[in-house]
């Protein structure tokens, strides 16, 4: 059963399919367990040193067990948002995995906890701070102009 086939974008298969080998002439019956889903999004944002936030693109958000372990990550658009589709009731951590969070500076502020019992609604307005983990407005020391440099200067 091919899951983009289901015309309720909320209903997935329990398992990947099943494969049938018959005589030909044959025809088959088979029923294919259905379950709801739900879609967490959210917005990741960068906290500046003044308290305010606004939207970060291009970041990569991690879905995770509440292990810890990494289920699936998607990457927010222009605007910040992020969305996962087809998740099934459980509990789940929300976060930016340490090797994205390396290439931009950047610190989590907190995991995001989301606890799905029932499937009802979307788990809507999730919002992932991430904040700058060193300090870029000091710059680096200046190197000592050499014996050279200096004359030149002159």
């Amino acid at each position: 059963l091919d899951a983009g086939s289901i015309a309720d974008p909320l209903l997935s298969p329990v398992t990947q399919g099943y494969t049938v080998v018959t005589r030909p002439g044959d025809n088959v019956v088979a029923d294919f367990p259905l379950v709801h889903m739900t879609v967490i999004d959210g917005t990741v944002y960068f906290l500046d040193r003044d308290g305010s936030k606004r939207e970060l693109g291009n970041v990569v958000v991690e879905l995770g067990d509440k292990a810890g372990k990494p289920l699936r990550r998607v990457i927010s658009g222009v605007d910040g948002y992020f969305s996962f589709d087809r998740v099934q009731v459980g509990d789940y951590i929300l976060t930016v995995p340490g090797e994205a969070l390396a290439d931009i500076n950047a610190d989590v502020v907190a995991t995001i906890p989301v606890i799905i019992e029932k499937i009802d609604e979307f788990m809507t307005g999730n919002e992932l701070l991430l904040r700058q983990k060193t300090d870029l407005s000091i710059p680096p020391p200046m190197e000592r102009p050499t014996s050279e440099g200096a004359a030149e200067d002159k």
